[in-house]
């Protein structure tokens, strides 16, 4: 993020690549640092809240739930509990009978991940 801000000084943009599909929260901190959003507005669990309500219709058109939540797993990239939300999501999306409530069992194992790692 800092880069860019020194970038955005001389150049019009920037270009994030595959870092913005590996880590797409960073696109909240690029826009904290520049001023167009306020901290908070966007949140993981926000997040998470508003992909499942998009599961739930695409599933009820007859998509599979992993071909949405494969594009998912970077959300918690690089914070406690990452791995158990990929894993989550990328196994038990793929069962037969999986629901979009899914995203919800798996956000809250990784929240359950971190408040473990903070009472340690």
């Amino acid at each position: 993020v800092e880069h860019m801000h020194e970038s955005l000084a001389w150049t019009d943009g920037v270009m994030l690549g595959r870092e913005a599909y590996h880590r797409p929260m960073i696109l909240h901190a690029m826009d904290l640092a520049l001023g167009r959003a306020q901290p908070g507005a966007v949140t993981f669990n926000g997040v998470i809240e508003r992909m499942t309500a998009y599961c739930e219709h695409e599933v009820g058109r007859g998509e599979r739930l992993s071909n949405i939540t494969r594009h998912m797993l970077g959300l918690r990239s690089g914070r406690p509990g990452a791995r158990l939300f990929r894993r989550s999501l990328s196994e038990d999306a793929r069962l037969p009978g999986a629901t979009p409530a899914l995203l919800a069992t798996a956000a809250a194992a990784a929240s359950s991940a971190f408040s473990s790692v903070m009472e340690s």
